[in-house]
């Protein structure tokens, strides 16, 4: 499997994002983790990612918000989100925002982990 070189996990639930990082360790060379969208900003800002995965609802700033940060700041990483509120209408805002997959919570990590590769396959590399 190919290996990409790094990924921005973000989530407030700690053991979630514990195990998104052990399960996503044969993809990616370098993985970092935030538990709120504020932090991860403030992070992606001064680096480069192949992904950022991040749950929706959080402290500090959701989701969405650090999407639209992100987007407004140029940086155009792919963006995956997670949800465990099912509401369609955020999946669609999202994505009309630049998110390239949601996910909703609870998921199966191998269901997870084929959509991850799917967007790395499509995505034509590092992007800002």
């Amino acid at each position: 499997m190919k290996k990409y070189s790094s990924c921005m996990l973000v989530d407030d639930e700690t053991d979630l994002l514990e195990a998104l990082k052990a399960n996503l360790e044969c993809m990616f060379e370098r993985i970092d983790t935030c538990s709120d969208g504020k932090q991860a900003f403030d992070r992606i800002s001064s680096n480069q990612y192949d992904l950022i995965v991040s749950d929706v609802q959080m402290p500090n700033m959701k989701g969405d918000e650090l999407l639209r940060n992100l987007r407004t700041s140029g940086i155009v990483t792919p963006f995956i989100c997670m949800s465990g509120n099912g509401n369609k209408a955020h999946m669609t805002e999202n994505q009309k925002q630049g998110a390239v997959a949601y996910m909703e919570k609870p998921f199966d990590f191998d269901l997870f982990l084929e959509k991850i590769k799917i967007v790395m396959e499509n995505s034509p590399g590092k992007r800002r």
